[in-house]
């Protein structure tokens, strides 16, 4: 087992969440894996096709809802950061992973 090295603790959790693209098309299904206060990790079916910004939704149809940025992505999983509260902020690009 990898010693933890992030700054915030996470909760693991296995839970269903979905992804809004916020370009009009339907939410796509992932899982919530993990979560801290300042990001979680997704997985996906196929997380090449997932923009550098969305919207994650905590359950489909409601307004239970996070601001994302991707911060890595290593095949299905992907890791994010939830957007502070307040004004707009550009996030850097996604890092891939080996």
């Amino acid at each position: 087992m990898r010693p933890e090295h992030r700054k915030h603790k996470r909760q693991e959790l296995h839970y269903r969440a979905y992804v809004d693209r916020c370009d009009g098309t339907p939410p796509q299904l992932c899982q919530l894996l993990d979560v801290s206060e300042h990001g979680a990790q997704l997985n996906f079916d196929s997380a090449d096709v997932l923009p550098d910004q969305f919207d994650l939704l905590l359950a489909k149809g409601t307004n239970a809802r996070r601001r994302c940025s991707v911060v890595w992505r290593a095949d299905t999983r992907v890791g994010i950061r939830f957007a502070k509260v307040g004004p707009e902020q550009s996030p850097a690009p996604a890092k891939q992973r080996g």
